[in-house]
């Protein structure tokens, strides 16, 4: 007789069977599923994973300085009689790192990280906006992402009888609706503005937080995605000074996630950090600020090794004592990730051995993605039926499409956003893996990274030029009656307010090709 099971879908936290995460969703799941079954056979799919933020596994080069620090670091032959490729400012850094450390780079570290690394972030941001910042206000984390889920769960009461409400900027990054979901929290959007190039419109917002009041919801904390994910945007000085004043009349905590700080491509367009603008504005003094970046992004990439920091402002000190406990629950961040944090914000400079390389290696790949994202929006806006903004900053594309009517009734007959279809065919068509808009709140789009190489890009967009010349023609030729439509032509509306539904797709395994954030 077997032992009936404790865990069933119906017993664990509903809260995490609800999470729906769209960048590890039906259409990865599915590219993984045809990648297995071409290896089995002894081929190689030649998918192109277009759905995540990876840019290493799709062949951006490591930076060297970083990668030579770290060999030096853990290994202490080749630090202690190091080969002549070695530069001696690579050497004489892995020595400091060593040494901070404590020689023992496996051993746990104080829990909000080492403090002479978050000295260093100070130093980075106090550069960066013009403020003195204090370490103590630094927690080195294992990425973005953990930093976000920390701040998350701190801010939402899931032991009140109504949920509080997070204003989070639709389309959003899916980790922002997952986490809520996952801590008790009721995400409630703000639109952004697509013909206006996504921007941040006051009204949307105003209009956002006095629907969620009416609905019992009480607002506690805004999200700003600066530069945008998936929308690219870049948030003006002004912008984020209106939106800082909004938050502080309501008395709202603001999450800033500025991951993409590095990745601003437009020549008119400049990256502002939310603290600087804050600290510029004395009026706003008391403002509670939580900052977010990463090592995962910008043109460093390196997802994998998990490395990033969230920075504190106008929180108060029992508040902070919190915090400080919280992050010790899990001991501390990984050891590699801190020193790949300490090399993004102190890198070489100018006059050291390591700066002529380092230069030419982050110049190469920032001005590549420059001209990755000139060419995809060039080539997605020619094709009939689809419309895309020109990418100002981050690593994505977020067409919006004009599907046929037939393919938005297919969809209803099959259970699927439209644009799901549209992604779904296209990745089993022309083996190009990217997400439906859906997953991120924006309904009839998808979203496409910039960050296959150059050499390679001709091919993707002919791919999806292949696939979108063939999709379009295939449901334009079915006709549709009238009443197979739903109102509003089938459009599949998600309320930015919704629970998101379970989705089974969604609990698969994860891609090996894939990363978290």
């Amino acid at each position: 007789m077997s032992c009936s099971k404790v865990l069933t879908t119906e017993s664990v936290n509903q809260r995490i069977v609800q999470i729906k995460y769209a960048v590890r969703g039906l259409i990865p799941t599915t590219a993984d599923k045809i990648s297995r079954e071409y290896r089995e056979r002894g081929e190689d799919a030649g998918i192109v994973y277009c759905n995540i933020g990876n840019p290493h596994a799709l062949g951006q080069k490591p930076n060297t300085f970083f990668h030579k620090v770290l060999a030096l670091v853990e290994d202490s032959d080749l630090r202690n009689d190091p080969p002549r490729y070695f530069l001696s400012d690579q050497v004489e850094r892995a020595k400091t790192l060593h040494r901070w450390f404590k020689g023992a780079p496996g051993a746990y570290t104080a829990s909000p990280g080492v403090l002479e690394i978050r000295q260093e972030v100070g130093s980075f941001i106090e550069a960066r906006d013009g403020h003195p910042c204090s370490a103590d206000s630094v927690f080195l984390t294992d990425g973005a992402s953990p930093a976000i889920k920390y701040i998350l769960n701190l801010i939402i009461r899931a032991d009140k009888s109504v949920k509080d409400g997070i204003l989070t900027p639709i389309p959003q990054y899916p980790l922002y609706s997952a986490s809520i979901t996952q801590f008790g929290g009721q995400l409630v959007g703000y639109f952004l503005n697509e013909s206006e190039d996504w921007a941040l419109s006051m009204s949307q917002l105003e209009e956002a937080y006095e629907t969620a009041e009416r609905e019992g919801f009480p607002i506690r904390a805004l999200i700003l995605i600066n530069p945008g994910n998936p929308t690219g945007q870049c948030l003006s000085e002004a912008n984020l000074l209106s939106v800082l004043e909004f938050c502080y009349e309501r008395h709202l905590v603001v999450l800033s996630d500025e991951v993409y700080q590095t990745n601003v491509y437009h020549a008119d367009k400049r990256f502002f950090s939310a603290r600087k603008v804050l600290l510029d504005n004395p009026h706003l003094e008391g403002l509670e600020l939580v900052s977010f970046h990463s090592i995962s992004k910008g043109v460093i990439g390196e997802c994998g090794l998990r490395g990033g920091y969230f920075q504190t402002e106008g929180i108060s000190e029992d508040v902070m004592a919190v915090i400080r406990k919280m992050v010790s629950v899990g001991l501390c961040p990984n050891t590699r990730g801190q020193m790949l944090v300490s090399l993004m914000v102190n890198p070489p400079r100018e006059g050291d051995p390591s700066f002529p390389l380092y230069r030419e290696e982050t110049t190469a790949i920032f001005k590549s993605l420059a001209r990755r994202a000139e060419r995809l929006s060039n080539a997605l806006n020619e094709l009939e039926g689809m419309s895309a903004r020109h990418i100002q900053g981050a690593l994505y594309a977020f067409p919006s499409l004009d599907l046929p009517r037939a393919a938005i009734v297919e969809a209803h007959r099959r259970g699927l956003h439209p644009d799901e279809i549209y992604c779904l065919e296209l990745l089993e068509s022309e083996h190009v893996c990217v997400v439906p808009g859906s997953g991120f709140g924006g309904d009839d789009h998808m979203r496409v990274t910039i960050l296959p190489p150059e050499h390679r890009f001709d091919d993707l967009i002919e791919r999806i030029r292949r696939h979108h010349e063939r999709f379009m023609a295939k449901y334009n030729a079915i006709p549709v009656a009238a009443e197979d439509l739903a109102p509003g032509e089938g459009r599949v509306a998600v309320h930015p307010m919704e629970e998101p539904l379970p989705d089974d797709d969604d609990d698969a395994e994860l891609g090996e090709d894939e990363e978290v954030m």
